[in-house]
């Protein structure tokens, strides 16, 4: 395929210099399995025009600004890239700044970026020693197709060797009492 031909069909222009080539299918972006089977899931054929030029650009680590009308596919052109920096990175230390930021200029848009972001993102993991109906719940609720690890046996218990203690203190004695 010719890269300039790629973008004279499909429309995309770019201003700056080593622009990375653009992409003609999701797998020229190399995105982890897990990113490839939600793609697969929301039955994406192809990436639309300025993802085909902006997963490139958004891998490569180099700042850019995207322009493509509504609909086009902009949240994913960075949402996906995003993703991936983000699953590379190493915990976060006590102190540390954001890996990603995303800002949105109204609710309404930061709330159809949640959206699209939890198709492909969201991952809970929900660890118990215990398996009151409770606790049942709150997976059956807050999980999707999840899978469920018993080591032991299932009427699992508090093991009452252990003393808790709850601390009620204000919010700014909170960092003190830790």
């Amino acid at each position: 395929h010719d890269v300039d031909e790629l973008r004279r069909k499909k429309e995309i222009t770019t201003r700056g210099i080593n622009c990375p080539k653009p992409i003609y299918d999701f797998h020229q972006a190399n995105f982890p399995q897990y990113v490839m089977d939600a793609l697969l899931d929301q039955r994406f054929k192809e990436p639309t025009p300025i993802q085909c030029q902006g997963f490139p650009l958004a891998l490569s680590g180099r700042d850019m600004v995207g322009i493509a009308q509504t609909g086009s596919g902009k949240t994913l052109a960075y949402l996906l890239p995003a993703m991936v920096h983000i699953n590379h990175q190493p915990y976060l230390e006590r102190g540390d700044g954001p890996i990603c930021l995303v800002l949105a200029p109204t609710r309404e848009l930061a709330q159809q970026v949640q959206q699209v972001a939890d198709d492909y993102g969201k991952q809970t993991l929900m660890w118990s020693a215990t398996w009151p109906k409770e606790v049942r719940q709150l997976a059956e609720d807050f999980l999707r197709d999840y899978v469920q690890i018993n080591v032991g046996n299932l009427e699992l218990s508090a093991n009452h060797n252990i003393l808790q203690i709850v601390d009620v203190c204000q919010e700014s004695e909170k960092d003190h009492k830790l």
